[in-house]
């Protein structure tokens, strides 16, 4: 596979659409991490295509089942601040940390070095992960079981973000085994992107928490950009 090209999943698996309040769902999503595939569940923004981050081919089913390029590197999302250490180098420089403590979980993606190990896949050749606590209950009761989860947008490449489990079914049934319906995306706006540069942080995308995130390290004496 040449760096960005994209990798095509094939279209005739069987898509299981499971509520998310199933006593079965749990088991299920166990089965399909198993696997080292991926299934798509909602997060505190759109629905996101869920896979085990420490895998390489699970990593990849992502890309195949989006028809993602490969020189794009997945974010990892996390069901608590606890579980930080298993994706990012640690300990974190001090603004990133009060920033995670202030704002997580909820829609703040902090890029952070990238703990030693985890496959090339996730991170595109590069250094760096982006991650963040999600605040969206389902995710966090299923992230608190299996652990961190790299976690895209749950459509085709180039598609329609997905809010409700239809519209995941509609764009990727047959492509991946299993989506977890949780109920309607309560926000469709995108996270706010972060990365810390020397002393301040730079503000990669505005997102919704973006006034917040700029006064929070104005007032700490953190330079923005």
């Amino acid at each position: 596979m040449h760096p960005g090209q994209s990798t095509e999943a094939p279209c005739d698996m069987t898509t299981k659409l499971v509520h998310s309040e199933d006593p079965g769902a749990l088991s299920a999503v166990r089965r399909v991490l198993a696997e080292q595939a991926c299934f798509a569940m909602p997060t505190d923004t759109v629905y996101g295509l869920c896979a085990d981050p420490r895998g390489n081919a699970s990593v990849q089913s992502l890309f195949a089942a989006k028809g993602r390029p490969e020189s794009k590197a997945i974010p990892v999302l996390l069901g608590s601040l606890a579980q930080l250490p298993e994706i990012a180098a640690m300990p974190l420089p001090p603004l990133t940390e009060h920033l995670a403590e202030h704002f997580w979980p909820g829609p703040l993606t902090l890029i952070l070095e990238a703990r030693a190990g985890l496959p090339d896949a996730l991170l595109a050749g590069g250094a760096t992960v982006a991650v963040r606590v999600v605040a969206n209950p389902v995710f966090r009761r299923i992230a608190l079981v299996t652990g961190p989860l790299a976690t895209t947008s749950a459509n085709r490449s180039g598609g329609k973000d997905c809010q409700t489990a239809d519209q995941v079914m509609a764009q990727l049934a047959g492509r991946i085994p299993l989506v977890l319906d949780g109920g309607a995306s309560p926000d469709t706006r995108p996270s706010t992107i972060v990365s810390q540069e020397g002393e301040g942080i730079r503000i990669l995308r505005t997102g919704s928490l973006e006034p917040a995130v700029r006064r929070f390290a104005e007032q700490y004496g953190a330079s923005v950009q």
